[in-house]
């Protein structure tokens, strides 16, 4: 961060993203194909249980417990966070050039980045929560 996105920035704020904590709002009806996105959900959440059984966290009960919990915690983040990234500010050429009088470009790319990490756990948290909602009722 230069001297001249700190100017830049001052004369011409570019927009940026946000991260919202509160970020799942029920919806009006069930979401199109359930059954489908559970089933998906749960092939990768156990991917990454069987990823845990062959990094061997799964011999001690200590390993065993960070790892779920780690896990149960990534889920939870990923369901009640919303990270909504500014696309259209994320450098010059997007992600190759960096702006050099924005360093909001450099924010919106953090929050892409963040978007990408969560994207996963978002998927399989909303999957098993709406699967529990619409079909077990």
């Amino acid at each position: 961060m230069g001297l001249f996105e700190w100017i830049g920035e001052h004369y011409n704020p570019g927009p940026t993203g946000s991260i919202d904590f509160n970020g799942n709002k029920q919806p009006q009806g069930p979401p199109p194909h359930i059954n489908l996105r559970f089933l998906v959900a749960a092939g990768l959440f156990s991917a990454v249980q069987y990823g845990f059984a062959k990094a061997g966290y799964l011999a001690d009960f200590s390993q065993l417990f960070l790892a779920e919990g780690c896990l149960a915690a990534y889920l939870l983040m990923a369901y009640f966070i919303r990270v909504r990234p500014n696309f259209d500010n994320t450098g010059w050429v997007p992600f190759l050039i960096n702006h050099p009088f924005r360093i909001s470009d450099n924010l919106n790319r953090l929050l892409v980045f963040l978007w990408v990490i969560f994207a996963p756990g978002k998927f399989v948290a909303q999957a098993i929560v709406h699967f529990y909602q619409h079909r077990l009722r």
